[in-house]
């Protein structure tokens, strides 16, 4: 499969491009250390392939990385799943930003973990994440809100939903 992927991007680097961002999700379910260094490896065997056309060229060309944790979506396939909790989502971030950085002319951007808590929240909360959700609209910080509500907060982030989903009487299609 990376196999197909590096031969569009040694494409990409022989046609003039100087620019390439790759896209990633980060906290999956069953996600090992090793999903992560896979990232690393593929971000180094991207890289090689830039500077082999800079060595022709003399331009050295950028790789970014922009990575999004899950975030547990309506209608998805993750959409019963819990999310990583977030001090294994810093392990992991931590770990894709050390390879990372070992890789010269290679970026990467990342959500924070408190981002995707907020969100995985209003994508799964019901009518009972209005009080929340209107103090953050008002102006109370998102980090404050997720304090004083994390009671409410965390129990629809970090745990799966077995039973019938609040979306479920929606149709799609």
């Amino acid at each position: 499969p990376n196999s197909v992927l590096l031969d569009k991007v040694k494409l990409i680097f022989e046609h003039g491009m100087t620019q390439l961002k790759l896209y990633f999700i980060i906290g999956l379910p069953q996600e090992e250390d090793g999903d992560i260094e896979a990232i690393i490896d593929l971000a180094k065997a991207c890289r090689d392939l830039m500077l082999e056309r800079a060595s022709q060229t003399g331009v050295i060309d950028h790789i970014h990385l922009g990575c999004n944790l899950l975030i547990p979506k309506p209608y998805t396939s993750w959409q019963r799943e819990a999310v990583v909790e977030e001090k294994e989502l810093k392990r992991r971030i931590s770990m894709l930003r050390r390879g990372v950085s070992r890789l010269p002319n290679v970026s990467m951007s990342m959500m924070s973990p408190k981002q995707a808590i907020w969100q995985t929240f209003l994508s799964r909360a019901g009518s009972d994440a209005a009080v929340p959700i209107e103090r953050a609209a008002r102006g109370q910080s998102v980090a404050s809100v997720m304090r004083e509500f994390r009671p409410q907060i965390h129990p629809e982030v970090f745990s799966t939903f077995p039973r019938q989903l609040r979306w479920h009487f929606m149709r799609m299609g």
